[in-house]
């Protein structure tokens, strides 16, 4: 039977209570956990208006026990990824950590998977600022590997012509909405910006 709190009820399996859900890592957050993460776009917040949150803030009881614990890989993902990726830019770009024998191997599929947890989360808890809370079926089904990813769900990486690398760890969040605020279109997710 689906506890219908858990936005994955719609799939079906869920067990134990709603838990508290870090839709966006707990682990990714705690790579940054002395720094900052921005958010923007969420229902509580005016048009264009950012705000600073902690690891403690960022939590919704959107998920059963189960469902939780069954996206825990993914979370294990992007922390390797996003280590990999402040290792790289402190080292490789910095100098301030060894680079010089370091290999790393990651799946993008994974990454997506990621950002679709994000939103799905941001969807569910209704901090994303659009009208409903309902997470699309296919979305839940994708996200649990019931259904094959599709092609036009994809990660992108923007074209910077210039950058400098912050002092600080930092991770922003954007949610893209249409225009009428009723469809997420997208996350756009920066990090060490």
């Amino acid at each position: 039977m689906g506890n219908k709190n858990c936005y994955a009820n719609i799939i079906g399996g869920c067990e134990g209570s709603i838990s508290r859900e870090h839709y966006i890592s707990k682990s990714v957050l705690e790579i940054i956990s002395k720094a900052a993460l921005t958010l923007s776009g969420a229902h509580w917040q005016n048009n264009g208006e950012e705000a600073n949150l902690t690891i403690s803030t960022l939590t919704a009881k959107v998920l059963c026990e189960k469902h939780n614990r069954l996206l825990s890989p993914i979370d294990e993902d992007a922390h390797n990824f996003l280590k990999t990726a402040f290792t790289c830019i402190r080292g490789g770009i910095q100098g301030q950590v060894d680079v010089s024998d370091l290999m790393f191997n990651h799946n993008g599929r994974d990454i997506e998977r990621w950002l679709l947890k994000i939103a799905c989360g941001a969807i569910a808890s209704g901090n994303w600022g659009g009208k409903h809370r309902v997470v699309p079926k296919e979305w839940v089904e994708i996200l649990f590997s019931q259904k094959e990813w599709p092609h036009d769900f994809s990660l992108y990486s923007s074209e910077m012509t210039a950058y400098t690398v912050s002092d600080k760890n930092h991770i922003r969040c954007d949610f893209r909405r249409d225009h009428s605020d009723y469809i997420l279109q997208g996350i756009t997710f920066v990090f060490m910006c």
